[in-house]
């Protein structure tokens, strides 16, 4: 007869989990990658590339060609493009870029496409 044992449970449970989460991990990847790989066919097409982050995050390290326009700007800074363009947006997470792409749809914007944060730009620049 097999005795209970509560660390081999813990173990299973550990292991369970590990598995969810990287699986999760692995798709949230594979979603990351495929947005900036989208930001980046925009942008050999003509997109306008847009840096969201804040002027001392631009400053330490942007992508060449951006233009800087703070989360915080957008709506004032953004009446100078050209709401017909494909708009590439981009910060260091995404989160700032999916606000700034909400916020210019909402100012006409037809084509914005969050590019995702700065490093998953580079890492998936062709």
């Amino acid at each position: 007869m097999t005795s209970f044992r509560p660390s081999n449970l813990l173990i299973k449970a550990t292991l369970v989990l590990v598995a969810l989460l990287s699986s999760m991990l692995s798709i949230s990847n594979a979603q990351a990658s495929e947005r900036s790989t989208q930001a980046w066919q925009a942008l050999a097409q003509g997109a306008t590339l847009i840096d969201v982050r804040t002027i001392q995050e631009f400053e330490q390290e942007h992508l060449s060609g951006a233009l800087h326009i703070p989360l915080s700007d957008i709506s004032t800074m953004a009446n100078s493009l050209d709401p017909s363009a494909t708009v590439v947006v981009y910060c260091r997470s995404g989160n700032r870029a999916s606000h700034a792409k909400q916020t210019l749809h909402d100012m006409g914007f037809k084509q914005v496409i969050n590019g995702g944060g700065l490093e998953e730009m580079k890492a998936s620049k062709p």
